[in-house]
């Protein structure tokens, strides 16, 4: 029979079923191939005999693939013919001449042409005029775009040298592909260094939250707020406390001494203003320096028959204590929250929180009495301890104890809170509320009332908790 077909190739479109047919002559099911086509990628699968799927019904003008999965619309089905190049018909001299024989071998002759033309229709062409396909395309320079390739599949080169060359994206050039060696890349330490940073400037930054991705940063969101002025820096307690509590300090914020001089030896620092969690040790960091202030208590309240309440206590504290550290470890903090101040003689102030870094804890101070006819006793101060160190091992001041909170006068007017290390106690009143303690970790003032109304006791301040490498 002759082979009046053209086609070679069949795709079918997917839809849940196990049987397709095609439309082509092959002889024999070994002269089949088939292939699943996924979709959304584009990925092919050549799928195998027996295995994958079966063949039957076989005719003149094609037959049936049975699969053995069952394909959603997901995928595409591609049966085209297979046909072996090669001429196996050997004729024997004065042998019986078979025309059924002959024709099938001349059918695979045509079979094999139309399976090259199936490819031939799938190549790249050229006009018919080109006589040298190298002057239309520079084959060992195709250019493609850094997008396409796929870095993670390349080997990596762990010692370049400076002849070794780099894909680079030209922004000063419509991001065009060009190539630098790798000689011609930034050295750190060859750079001029700029030693007053700009609120602008811009650092490379690796984001641990996404994969550790590099991104750019900002100088000011790195070093949000400056040191506030009570602790010896340039910036305030409001910009500190906007921060939220966390405050990164440059090297050139100093907390004083007991005798008010700047501390020596260090190069950063963290300043912790409210709350809990853990302080994580940086690389290359084995000694720590801490500093700890506890909050200060709340002044006494007053009731309606003109008598005073006492002060709050000052916190206490510890001022650069050494501590051996290790990288990557956690160490937690808590920054000892001010009293709050009592509003009569019923209902009491509170004492100042204790702060701690790594279990070692100082005390609040003590909250203020409470004015009821007599004269309030004002709050005991937080506890003393002993000397710290500075980086060169020599005494940079001892642990302060918090001051005692003044007692209540009567009729005189409220007691003074206790002041601390690094603040002053609130004044006590001589008339309704009394003065909130000023800095950090000093006492609140007591209150003071006429005869016909009630006040309320200072707050006390809080503290806080620096660390210094």
């Amino acid at each position: 029979m002759a082979l009046s077909s053209e086609v070679s190739k069949t795709i079918f479109l997917c839809s849940g079923g196990t049987t397709y047919d095609f439309d082509f002559k092959v002889f024999s099911e070994d002269d089949l191939e088939v292939i699943l086509y996924t979709i959304a990628t584009g990925a092919e699968t050549l799928l195998t005999l027996s295995t994958d799927y079966s063949v039957s019904l076989l005719t003149e003008t094609g037959g049936r693939i049975t699969t053995v999965e069952v394909y959603s619309s997901d995928y595409k089905l591609i049966a085209r013919r297979k046909q072996a190049l090669k001429q196996e018909l050997d004729y024997t001299q004065n042998d019986i001449f078979s025309t059924d024989i002959l024709e099938d071998q001349l059918d695979k002759m045509v079979m094999m042409m139309q399976q090259l033309q199936e490819q031939v229709n799938r190549a790249v062409k050229f006009d018919s005029s080109i006589t040298d396909i190298q002057s239309v395309v520079d084959l060992p320079n195709v250019e493609v775009t850094i997008s396409q390739v796929n870095i993670n599949g390349l080997t990596e080169k762990t010692a370049p040298v400076d002849a070794d060359l780099l894909i680079i994206e030209d922004s000063e050039a419509s991001n065009a592909q060009k190539k630098i060696q790798k000689s011609s890349l930034l050295v750190i330490n060859t750079l001029t260094e700029k030693t007053s940073l700009h609120a602008n400037d811009l650092f490379l930054i690796e984001d641990s939250q996404t994969g550790n991705t590099k991104k750019k940063a900002k100088k000011s969101n790195i070093i949000p707020v400056p040191l506030p002025a009570a602790l010896g820096g340039t910036g305030s307690t409001a910009e500190a406390n906007a921060a939220s509590g966390v405050v990164v300090l440059d090297a050139s914020s100093k907390l004083p001494a007991v005798d008010g001089s700047a501390l020596t030896g260090v190069s950063k620092k963290q300043l912790y203003l409210s709350g809990s969690g853990n302080w994580t040790c940086p690389v290359g960091v084995t000694q720590v320096f801490y500093t700890i202030q506890a909050g200060g208590g709340g002044g006494g309240g007053s009731a309606d028959d003109g008598t005073s309440g006492g002060g709050g206590g000052g916190g206490g504290c510890k001022i650069r204590v050494p501590l051996t550290v290790v990288p990557g470890n956690n160490y937690a903090y808590v920054v000892g929250a001010g009293g709050v101040g009592g509003t009569t003689n019923s209902i009491t102030p509170t004492a100042g929180g204790n702060s701690s870094f790594n279990s070692d804890v100082v005390t609040g101070g003590g909250k203020g009495g409470g004015g009821s006819g007599y004269a309030a006793d004002g709050g005991s101060g937080g506890d003393r301890t002993t000397a710290g160190l500075d980086a060169s091992g020599v005494t940079a001041g001892s642990g302060r104890g918090g001051g005692l909170g003044g007692t209540g006068q009567g009729a005189s007017g409220g007691g003074g809170g206790g002041g601390s290390h690094f603040g002053a106690g609130g004044a006590g009143a001589t008339v309704l509320n009394g003065a909130a303690g000023t800095g950090y970790g000093s006492g609140g003032g007591g209150a003071k009332t006429a005869a016909t109304n009630t006040a309320t006791g200072g707050a006390g301040a809080a503290g806080f908790v620096l660390i210094e490498w």
